[in-house]
């Protein structure tokens, strides 16, 4: 038994001693990077604490690089190259993630490859055709769909991971509260990091108290707030496709209404419909025969309802001053020209835009507004078919269990509901510039690949 005296005598040791100089030090120097950087310096200060948690556990870290990837602004320089402050955090942890699943002997193995084909398939073709093609912004399209697609690779060879499972429903729930608590912030106050944007968009303000008075869009931690909303489509599909397969989920549903309310602050039409058809999918993914036919018979007359009584009001009223179809027409027709111009294999990465402002009015003011255009304009139809194959294996995938299955795979079924919002919300905007998007979309396409059964991918 240790004697008191040899307690007092190791509790004076030097070591002992030591430690709270060192902590003390410690903080001098983490305040000191803050207080020289600024903000930059704060998010050095937590880089090095994510660097250390990935070198620990490289699993969970890669999982918690989805509650960093809205982190899109603001950019900085380094070495002449637009940097998002998401990529400080992210690609370091895709590499060890990769590193660790190579030294664990997981690498893509033969049954690997054909179960992520698709999404090689998608994101090899537009690196190759970038390269090949070469256009105005061929270095950025590189870059980002290979960092994409590293990315989804790492997220696939780790889905299957323990650690990567109970981090991942958990970094997303994150994500979700955080982005809602920062959009009623905006919303309201009208900070931090508010872009100033103000339209009168608020259709229940307008339908219970018939004002339609501008209201604050919430960009959160983007540039616009059509950006933010087109991110949270994606947290609310893979936030849904859990809480749905997931027993006793009141934390899941709890933070798929936080996702639902702060994409409702921005304000993001386009974002709203694809976030409403991505959660009626995963809804009629798991629901039998009866229910589905009650499902769609609702859906229809809601929809007819809403055409007869509520847009002649959003018409008449100051609403319609948002409305920009006619100008994304234009917009869509330019773009049309510039595909059949070279509708096999397309302009090459950027020449889409460049082309159209010589062949519309607001070609020099605006992107597609259609991921569709935007993807065959420059890559042509072959790499419109290769991402459309690419995203769409895992709808292929769930298409071909029965229901109850499909609740035994919860990553798969947010996969596809996120598949589902991308396609509904790429008609009428061109979401894919998104580089954080671009990058989450691939992680959440990957692990619905990988896709878990229900018992080994949500604890409770």
């Amino acid at each position: 038994m240790t004697s008191p005296s040899d307690l007092s005598t190791a509790s004076s040791t030097p070591s002992a001693a030591l430690r709270p100089w060192v902590v003390v030090v410690l903080l001098g120097v983490l305040g000191g990077i803050v207080g020289a950087l600024g903000i930059s310096g704060v998010l050095v200060v937590v880089a090095l604490a994510y660097y250390g948690f990935c070198l620990v556990r490289p699993s969970a870290g890669i999982a918690w690089g989805f509650a960093a990837l809205p982190l899109a602004s603001p950019q900085f320089q380094i070495a002449g190259i637009h940097i998002q402050p998401f990529e400080v955090l992210l690609w370091p942890a895709s590499l060890v993630a990769l590193a660790s699943a190579m030294g664990q002997r997981r690498f893509l193995r033969a049954v690997d490859l054909r179960a992520l084909a698709p999404l090689l398939w998608a994101g090899g073709y537009m690196i190759v055709a970038g390269v090949l093609l070469w256009g105005d912004t061929a270095p950025l399209e590189i870059r980002m769909w290979g960092s994409a697609l590293v990315f989804g690779i790492a997220c696939y060879l780790n889905a299957a991971e323990r650690d990567f499972q109970r981090n991942f429903p958990r970094a997303v729930a994150f994500s979700a509260v955080a982005l809602c608590a920062l959009a009623g912030s905006q919303h309201y106050f009208g900070f931090p990091a508010y872009q100033g944007f103000e339209e009168p968009r608020d259709v229940l303000r307008l339908l219970v108290l018939g004002n339609s008075e501008p209201v604050r869009l919430a960009n959160l931690t983007f540039d616009h707030f059509n950006s933010a909303g087109a991110y949270l489509t994606l947290v609310v599909g893979v936030l849904m496709g859990m809480a749905l397969c997931t027993r006793r989920s009141t934390w899941l549903w709890t933070a798929t209404l936080a996702a639902v309310l702060a994409l409702y602050l921005t304000y993001s039409r386009g974002a709203a419909l694809a976030a409403t058809g991505a959660i009626l999918t995963t809804f009629y993914l798991v629901f039998r025969t009866p229910w589905r036919v009650a499902l769609v018979t609702v859906a229809c007359a809601v929809t007819l309802v809403a055409i007869v009584s509520l847009l002649p009001l959003l018409i008449s009223s100051e609403y319609s001053t948002t409305l920009t179809l006619g100008a994304r027409a234009l917009i869509w027709r330019a773009y049309l020209q510039a595909w059949l111009s070279s509708p096999l294999f397309g302009l090459g990465p950027g020449n889409g835009y460049v082309t159209a402002q010589f062949l519309s009015p607001f070609g020099d003011e605006y992107a597609a507004h259609s991921n569709f255009l935007y993807l065959a304009a420059d890559y042509g139809v072959i790499g419109l078919l290769a991402v459309v194959t690419g995203f769409g294996a895992v709808i292929v995938r769930a298409i071909r269990l029965d229901p109850v299955r499909r609740r035994d795979q919860p990553y798969l079924l947010g996969a596809v509901a996120v598949v589902t919002a991308l396609a509904i919300h790429s008609i009428v905007d061109h979401t894919l510039g998104l580089f954080s998007y671009r990058v989450a979309l691939f992680g959440v396409v990957a692990i619905g690949l990988r896709s878990p059964p229900r018992e080994a991918s949500i604890h409770e």
